[in-house]
Order: C-alpha cells, then structure tokens, then sequence
C-alpha cells in the first residue's frame, strides 16, 4: 500500500513540476515583461509573485487555492502566484513519503530478520502469533519461564498452554540479540505514525498559506503597494518533527 502511494506521488509530482513550467514558457513568449515597481516595492519583490501577465492579474479564488494545496501541497500556492513558498511545502511533501517509506520497508525487513533469527536459535514457529508474542519471546528464555511468572502474578488468562507457542533461547547473548532487533523493528515502524502526522500537517498548512496567498494577491491588485509574506519550515526527525511559519507584513 505504501509503494503505491509512494508512486502516485511521484507521478503527480512529475506531471505538476512539467505543467508548471510549461505555463511559465507560454507566459513569457505571450506577455512583455512589466516592471515590478509599477506593483511591489523592493522588499515584495523576492517573492516570486508579480502581476506580469493576464493570469497574475486576474483575482484567486480563496477556497480552490486551499483546496488544491490541501491535496497537494504547493499546487494552491503556485496557482495563487507563491510558488517561491509553494516549492518548499511541495519538497516537504516528497521528503515525508519518502520517510514513511523508508521507515516501514526498514521496520519490516527488521522484525523478519528478528522472526527468522528466532526460528534458528530458539525453536519458534511465528504462525498465528501476535506481537504481544513477539515482546514476550525477547522477554523470557523459554515459555516455562515464561508460565511461571504468569503464575506468580496469578494472570492464568495469559499462559501459553499449547505446544505451538514453545520456545527455548540457548543463551542469554542470543536472546538480547533477538530482542535488540525487535526494538529497533518497532522503533522503525512507530515512526510511520509521526511521518504520517507530518504529512497530514503539511497539507493543512499548505492550505493555510495558500488561501492566505490568495487573498492577499487579490488585495494587491487594489493596493499593490502593500507587503506581505510567508515563509515555512518542516523538518523530519527521527522521533517525529519540526514546524514553523512565519509571517512578516
């Protein structure tokens, strides 16, 4: 499921970036240049956003320019004239699923690399088993180690009764060793969920900033002379994430 998204990313990705610069060819073959200080002053100059031709001054729709960047992050924005923001929410984007991809083609190969360490060295058979199974084979060396605790805690609902969940570590080391991958594989798989909360977060800031280029766009072309900008920050951990706007007037 994770590759075909990934994928579908990619190609919108692709198709985005090309019809982007198709335009930006088209407008500047049709359209003589005008100059910025006709509409911005120096300062709102860097922003990329400049009323040189018949698409820069026709007014945005607010609610489709978030709406576009709510599904892709960067589309609202570059359909509002603030790509030079729009690109780095759109860079964000692809460096999250890349992450989350990363991590759960990690975690998995992980946690079988762990499964088939415990086959060899401690007898298991994983058919049917849980993860809480999983933790607890890292936890004990056998499972009448195991039953014995569960007895002294008198948890009878939790022993493992039949032949199928038997195990037996050889050794302490092989154990420590099992259980190391599988902290790891964890800790790999669990980042999928701070990922995803990333990109989540993404798309709806995108769509804050973009409704935001909008309109400002908008009142520009009744006071060109106003300044305003937007600038943002998202930065993947490897616990989770980092995020930050800024807006200067």
């Amino acid at each position: 499921m994770v590759n075909i998204n990934f994928k579908i990313i990619s190609i919108v990705t692709i198709l985005f970036f090309a019809a982007a610069s198709n335009q930006s060819l088209h407008a500047q073959d049709a359209v003589p240049y005008i100059s910025e200080k006709t509409f911005f002053n120096d300062r709102y100059a860097h922003t990329g956003v400049m009323l040189n031709n018949d698409r820069q001054s026709e007014k945005k729709n607010v609610g489709l320019a978030a709406l576009y960047s709510l599904l892709i992050p960067g589309a609202g924005e570059w359909y509002a004239g603030n790509f030079s923001t729009g690109k780095y929410l759109l860079g964000s984007e692809i460096t999250l699923w890349m992450s989350l991809y990363g991590f759960y083609s990690y975690g998995a190969w992980l946690k079988n690399d762990a499964q088939s360490f415990a086959e060899v060295n401690a007898g298991i058979d994983w058919t049917g088993k849980d993860d809480k199974f999983f933790v607890n084979v890292g936890n004990f060396n056998s499972r009448s180690e195991y039953n014995e605790k569960k007895m002294r805690d008198r948890d009878i609902g939790a022993l493992y009764t039949e032949s199928s969940y038997d195990w037996h570590w050889e050794s302490d080391d092989l154990r420590r060793e099992f259980r190391d991958l599988r902290v790891r594989s964890d800790r790999m798989l669990n980042a999928i969920k701070f990922a995803g909360t990333a990109i989540v977060a993404n798309h709806i800031i995108s769509a804050i900033i973009a409704g935001n280029s909008a309109r400002l766009h908008n009142e520009r072309l009744n006071n060109p002379a106003e300044q305003s900008n937007w600038s943002i920050g998202i930065l993947p951990l490897h616990n989770g994430f980092v995020a930050g706007i800024q807006h200067t007037f």
